[in-house]
């Protein structure tokens, strides 16, 4: 039991001598128990009389709280119920600030995700534009042979032969020119360009990782 705040040190006091005697406490355990439920400062105050009875503790605790040393601590008691309320604002606000940074995470997430999709867009365009060139360069370099005048004949048999080598000098199989899909060594691995030429067969079209002389060695 303790002294309660707005409770009187008399009341206190009785409800501690009807506990006791219905126990049949002596009165040294009153004194014990009355001065441990006194406030701190009080008690303090209490102690230093060494009192040897109940009744000379009590009339110590009404001069102290006379002079003031209970007042001390119900202005502490005061203070912490008056705290609560701020308290209660800096959990709002805790909880304010919490909801704020969730919805700052999801920002950042949601700007990284649409950067990342522009991202990989762009490569898709850039990799269909780069296909698109390799597609259509081989037809280019075919209107260019094409165009150009044929060389002039030194005789008959090769005025009759040139018009078959002229129309067969591009390859369908790798789309590159001096020679043709029968004799292509290209193995269909890879990426075939006109612009490469393969280092083991000197065929132009494919690169010399992608050759069937590799492949068959």
């Amino acid at each position: 039991m303790s002294l309660s705040s707005g409770q009187s040190i008399d009341d206190f006091y009785c409800q501690l001598v009807e506990k006791a005697n219905t126990l049949k406490k002596p009165d040294h355990e009153i004194l014990v128990k009355f001065i441990k439920g006194l406030p701190e400062q009080l008690a303090f105050f209490v102690r230093a009389g060494h009192h040897r009875d109940s009744p000379s503790a009590l009339a110590a605790a009404k001069m102290g709280e006379a002079y003031g040393y209970r007042k001390a601590e119900l202005q502490v008691a005061a203070a912490s119920k008056q705290a609560k309320p701020s308290d209660k604002r800096d959990s709002e606000f805790a909880s304010l600030q919490s909801q704020i940074d969730t919805l700052t995470k999801a920002v950042q997430n949601l700007t990284a995700s649409k950067t990342d999709e522009s991202t990989k867009q762009n490569r898709r365009t850039d990799r269909f534009a780069y296909s698109r060139q390799q597609a259509t360069y081989p037809l280019r370099q075919q209107t260019v042979v094409s165009r150009q005048p044929p060389p002039q004949a030194t005789n008959s048999r090769q005025q009759a032969t040139y018009l078959p080598q002229a129309t067969n000098n591009l390859c369908f199989n790798c789309n590159s020119p001096n020679h043709i899909k029968r004799y292509c060594n290209w193995n269909g691995q890879g990426v075939s360009s006109s612009d490469i030429t393969c280092q083991l067969c000197d065929q132009i079209g494919h690169s010399a990782v992608n050759c069937k002389r590799l492949s068959g060695n």
